[in-house]
């Protein structure tokens, strides 16, 4: 039986000063995810209204392999970094796929 897909909704926020840094340690979890743990979707949203509000789409083959990115030395190295700017703690929502598109 093949495992489901993951796909998960990670919000942050950081101070208007910090939007610049938030935005490349985001890049640099992105690069990670692309192009060490083959995830096929991993995207950046900034809020269009609140600027200093980021979403990252994640969708993963397997929960087991999003278990490894998370316990990655590399991911836990730009958490670090990012969880020192933030304003709030990261939201972070594992979702279901309804239908099929």
């Amino acid at each position: 039986m093949k495992e489901e897909t993951v796909s998960i909704l990670v919000i942050f926020e950081t101070n208007s000063s910090l939007v610049e840094r938030l935005r490349s340690l985001l890049e640099v979890l992105c690069e990670i995810a692309r192009d060490e743990y083959k995830c096929p979707r991993f995207e950046i949203f900034q809020n269009t209204y609140t600027p200093e509000k980021f979403y990252l789409m994640e969708t993963w083959q397997d929960q087991k392999t999003w278990e490894k990115y998370i316990s990655s030395a590399e991911f836990n190295s730009a958490m670090e970094e990012i969880n020192k700017i933030l304003v709030y703690p990261i939201q972070i929502t594992m979702l279901n796929k309804l239908s099929q598109a």
